[in-house]
């Protein structure tokens, strides 16, 4: 986990992100993942 941005540097995902994605509703994924392309696009 990164200490400045709290994301797994090898997947952008939050603690919280990586703890509920086994029981996430797609809908839910999907919006995790847009996320995650927004957090691509800030490390620019």
């Amino acid at each position: 986990m990164d200490s400045q941005t709290g994301w797994c540097i090898g997947c952008l995902r939050s603690i919280e992100e990586i703890g509920a994605w086994s029981t996430n509703t797609d809908r839910d994924k999907r919006m995790v993942w847009q996320r995650i392309g927004e957090r691509l696009e800030f490390l620019k």
